[in-house]
């Protein structure tokens, strides 16, 4: 497989959210991959993985020989808070009780890029940067991560590759966060576009489908520990703001507000990725932001 070694003894592949946002896209990544291997999932309208008995049903659908993707997540746009921190607690403390009793092959879980910290200023963001998580959402990330580890000294896991992804954005999203979707929906709807002071400070933006081959691989390798999915590439929200005007030939107004913490910028050093998933290109920003655009239009009629 390009990028890296294949994961022996691994059959079948379960993705936990594979209805969401990025398990849509993983899922047909995985299957076009030529792997062979079975590609399961189950989601919300399935199960609730914050209750155990629900959790005890996926003894179906997982062996020693199952990969476990975790996609499933109360997402920070939700709601930044001690009960959003708790639930997502609660679907990974779930899922290592499950191991106990259902150990697995290999397990592949979706971090954030929040346990380095979403304000902290840092131009140069690999795998070894110090966690300083600032919000709830990023340290029940990390604390989920902790668990997860536990899981493997326990020997209920046999490897675990944690992945760190800063913002995703592409078709399929529909929080509206503050980024590429949410300002394309409101160009779309001809809302006021909120600009945090004047946008220019810079994060990094990776494309939905990216994602999708990069962990696809990455699934189907043997490579263990933490990564950022993350290009080497970052962007102001002002410049995600030009392209998105570049796209809609009518005029929108945009709503400058002041900012309300420090500005801050994020730019990740991706050696470690690129070592395991090489040759890879990410899609451009521009390139992203279009076929994002393109997709909420076709889909909004």
């Amino acid at each position: 497989m390009p990028g890296g070694k294949h994961q022996s003894g691994i059959n079948r592949v379960l993705i936990l959210g594979h209805s969401g946002f990025i398990g849509r896209h993983l899922r047909i990544a995985l299957e076009e991959s030529g792997s062979g291997l079975s590609i399961t999932g189950r989601s919300m309208s399935d199960l609730d993985l914050t209750k155990a008995d629900d959790v005890a049903t996926l003894a179906d659908v997982v062996n020693p020989e199952t990969a476990v993707v975790v996609c499933a997540a109360i997402k920070k746009q939700f709601g930044d808070n001690l009960g959003v921190f708790e639930h997502n607690i609660e679907i990974i403390a779930n899922l290592c009780r499950f191991f106990q009793a259902h150990p697995v092959g290999r397990v592949v879980y979706f971090s954030s890029a929040a346990v380095y910290g979403e304000d902290v200023h840092n131009l140069a963001i690999t795998e070894g940067t110090p966690v300083c998580p600032r919000s709830y959402y990023g340290l029940a990330k990390y604390v989920s991560e902790c668990l997860l580890e536990k899981a493997v000294e326990h020997r209920n896991i046999r490897s675990l590759l944690v992945l760190r992804p800063p913002l995703i954005f592409g078709p399929g999203d529909t929080s509206e966060s503050y980024g590429p979707v949410g300002f394309i929906l409101k160009a779309m709807r001809g809302e006021p576009i909120i600009l945090w002071g004047d946008g220019g400070e810079k994060r990094c933006f990776v494309y939905v489908e990216d994602v999708a081959q990069v962990v696809s691989r990455l699934t189907l390798s043997s490579y263990e520990g933490k990564v950022n999915i993350a290009s080497i590439e970052s962007h102001s929200f002002r410049e995600v703001l030009d392209l998105v005007a570049q796209a809609f030939p009518s005029s929108f107004e945009v709503s400058e507000k002041k900012r309300t913490k420090v500005k801050v910028d994020n730019v990740f050093d991706n050696t470690r990725l690129m070592s395991m998933v090489e040759p890879f290109s990410f899609t451009s920003l521009s390139t992203g932001v279009q076929k994002t655009t393109d997709f909420l239009k076709n889909n909004s009629r």
